[in-house]
């Protein structure tokens, strides 16, 4: 019999079970990542509105709120907008995976005034994947932000 190109059976079994084990090891890992980032994701999303809020009741002398919805995962940007004398109002979702805990006083509202300070206790808000890792954001009695992770 003739030596024909190609590979045995045999070798066939092995390669796939190699990549067998490398996916095994490989598949969890990246889904930690995955949710690692979305995690990070939500935590900037989160900061930067703050943020932005705060920058906007500055520049506009203008009132400015941010509502946290934990039930439907969602938070409201309302900027008071004079030139129209009446709120502009923007939802943002958080990525899927991500939970999230609001704590301002007894509410879930933060509130800036026309000089970018805090109308509403300080507090924060704690976002948690579903690996169980923790990301928080302070808004200190300032009114500054700040993200943590735990």
């Amino acid at each position: 019999m003739k030596n024909s190109p190609g590979f045995t059976l045999i070798e066939l079994m092995m390669v796939l079970s190699v990549v067998a084990i490398l996916s095994s090891i490989a598949i969890p890992n990246g889904l930690f990542w995955i949710n690692s980032s979305r995690l990070g994701e939500a935590g900037r999303q989160v900061l930067l509105s703050i943020q932005d809020a705060r920058i906007y009741s500055i520049k506009a002398n203008a009132t400015t709120r941010i509502e946290f919805s934990e039930t439907e995962n969602t938070y409201k940007t309302e900027k008071w907008n004079p030139n129209i004398n009446d709120w502009n109002i923007k939802t943002h979702t958080l990525p899927a995976g991500v939970q999230m805990d609001a704590t301002f006083g007894s509410g879930r509202v933060l509130t800036y005034n026309s000089r970018g300070g805090l109308v509403s206790p300080m507090g924060n808000v704690t976002l948690t994947n579903s690996s169980g890792r923790t990301i928080r954001i302070f808004v200190n009695i300032n009114g500054n932000a700040r993200m943590a992770d735990d």
